[in-house]
């Protein structure tokens, strides 16, 4: 069985109205049923989704969860999560194995699949204090509390972001290292293990020692003294009574070879030793991981092993998982459909029934989606842009109209080439919905310079806007390309003192017109672009180049940083 979908209503940020209506839930997410990546800036609702199945589900840590009041937005005093767990089993028998633990708490979904719908209703009354509740579930015709055996079940493995391994790892009473060793036969609390026998032999040593150590009788004469007005048994050391395989267990611990191990090697310990404990368990209970930044402590490439390592083995193992994370090594590395964006519109699953990306481009991001065009997961506004000359001119333009893209959270995305619709579709959604992320896409119209192609200059431009969604703008050269914009939005005698530091020989050959030098270089592809471009941008900081912002040769690219800053560019 697994998590196929959650509703909220009034919980954190998920509101909509102060009264709770069953048809509109605040949030609706469909989940996958092995991997599911939650991705997208701080504050957007992530840990919310994670902390609301904890508190239906439980986990199998000791930790204590409850309803705070900081769960209900705001001054509500209602809150509903739902939580479908549905059967996954094609195997009638593994069907059955796990539904007869839920057989009076069973419904049915339009397939006529069983499945459990679990409910946790809270309210605050007029003394702001949380109501008791619990967790029910519906059987096709009433509510009805969940027994606690029935919950058992359902217990989730949680990792809690910044989570600190090595204390994790320690020896401690119900440790996890001895809860998987007690799922082998080896170690059926039943038999008569080899462990037991050796370990009554080590307590009769040390009993025997303690009977002839001279300090042992000293200190139960001193202890008895004290006690001696409420106390009248004699006192002495030995070892403890409590000698079965549990205790024994619990004294194991597990770690590596190393003397002193790293923070990322006992992080990688704790995530396999923790998914080992749910992955061994039978058929009957919920295999659901929770793991929050799994790149915790992880060096960028143990972070794309691991997510590669955890994709695959969530299907091997039939488990599910749901991650959350701000690495964009770990977005790029994972296939596209397992992704969630989120933001203040609500959770957008990258399925593709439920985006505008077709077939091809699935491929082709999973081909080209790299960690810097990831980046474009954890942005709040983007700029997309062909090559890197534009990348590196952006920003320093943008400081001179005083826009400071890294504070204003920004991020320019080289796509290296002009494929913009496989990276515009990811925000374009089926149902119409548009995620809270402005783009400007920043392109020239692939024409070298003939003032006779209008009909061909046209088309282009109708073609390049194609690419504009109710969020996205197209910002086109008003030339061919951008180093002949620039030619013209600079005086000729500054644009040459810059190219004389890329091209010395060949501008200095003052026979020859600026421009027409210039243009047989970028027909031939030999002029430097991007040496040019880190010129220009240095001087463009350092104020020594002022660019004249209502020029219309670099006006568009004014405006392409105002839009995505969420300025008038009117």
């Amino acid at each position: 069985m697994f998590v196929s979908n959650l509703k909220l209503w009034n919980f954190r940020k998920y509101w909509s109205n102060w009264d709770i209506d069953l048809e509109k839930p605040n949030l609706d997410i469909s989940l996958n049923r092995w991997m599911n990546l939650f991705v997208w800036p701080n504050d957007s609702g992530k840990t919310a989704v994670i902390d609301a199945l904890k508190l239906v589900l439980k986990t199998c840590s000791s930790e204590w969860i409850r309803l705070e009041q900081d769960d209900f937005f705001w001054d509500t005093k209602d809150l509903r999560i739902e939580v479908i767990i549905s059967d996954w089993y094609e195997n009638e028998e593994k069907s059955a194995n796990w539904a007869k633990n839920f057989t009076e708490w069973l419904s049915f979904d339009e397939n006529k699949k069983p499945q459990l719908r679990l409910i946790l209703e809270a309210h605050i009354n007029e003394l702001w204090k949380i109501l008791p509740y619990d967790i029910k579930a519906w059987n096709d015709e009433q509510w009805s509390l969940l027994s606690a055996e029935a919950k058992d079940y359902l217990k989730t493995v949680y990792l809690k972001p910044l989570r600190d391994a090595s204390h994790e790892l320690t020896p401690k009473r119900g440790s996890r290292l001895s809860q998987i060793l007690a799922w082998t036969p080896q170690f059926n609390p039943n038999i008569d293990h080899v462990f037991i026998g050796a370990l009554n032999d080590f307590s009769e040593i040390i009993e025997r020692y303690f009977k002839e150590w001279e300090w042992a009788d000293w200190i139960s004469k001193w202890i008895n003294e004290l006690l001696n007005d409420f106390w009248k048994d004699e006192t002495y050391i030995k070892p403890t009574e409590k000698i079965d395989l549990k205790y024994i267990l619990e004294l194991l611990k597990l770690s590596y070879n190393e003397k002193k191990p790293w923070l990322w090697s006992q992080n990688l310990l704790f995530i396999a030793t923790e998914l080992l404990y749910f992955s061994l368990s039978n058929d009957e209970n919920l295999k659901l991981g929770l793991i929050e930044e799994i790149e915790a402590h992880l060096h960028p490439q143990k972070q794309l092993k691991v997510i590669q390592a955890l994709e695959e083995q969530s299907k091997q193992k039939w488990f599910q998982l749901i991650l959350t994370t701000h690495s964009p090594n770990i977005s790029s590395k994972i296939d596209i459909e397992n992704l969630f964006l989120f933001d203040w519109n609500g959770v957008f699953s990258l399925r593709k029934e439920e985006t505008k990306l077709e077939e091809k481009d699935y491929s082709f991001l999973e081909r080209f989606l790299d960690v810097t065009k990831a980046n474009l997961f954890f942005s709040k506004w983007i700029i997309f842009v062909e090559w890197r000359s534009e990348e590196i001119l952006i920003p320093a333009i943008a400081k001179q109209i005083w826009l400071d893209l890294t504070k204003k959270e920004v991020s320019v995305i080289n796509i290296w080439n002009v494929w913009f619709s496989h990276y515009e579709k990811i925000f374009q959604r089926n149902d119409g919905k548009l995620i809270d992320v402005k783009t400007s896409i920043v392109t020239d119209l692939d024409l070298y310079e003939n003032d006779e192609k209008w009909e061909e200059r046209d088309d282009k431009i109708r073609q390049k806007r194609a690419h504009e969604t109710g969020n996205s703008k197209v910002f086109i050269w008003k030339e061919w390309t951008l180093e002949r914009c620039l030619f013209k939005a600079l005086w000729e005698d500054i644009f040459k003192q810059l190219v004389l530091k890329v091209h010395s020989k060949k501008f200095n050959e003052t026979d020859k017109d600026v421009w027409e030098i210039l243009k047989e270089l970028l027909k031939n592809h030999r002029f430097h672009k991007v040496k040019f471009s880190y010129i220009l941008a240095q001087e463009i900081e350092e104020w020594n180049v002022v660019l004249d912002q209502e020029n219309d040769y670099i006006k568009y690219l004014i405006d392409a940083i105002k839009y995505a800053c969420w300025e008038s560019i009117w």
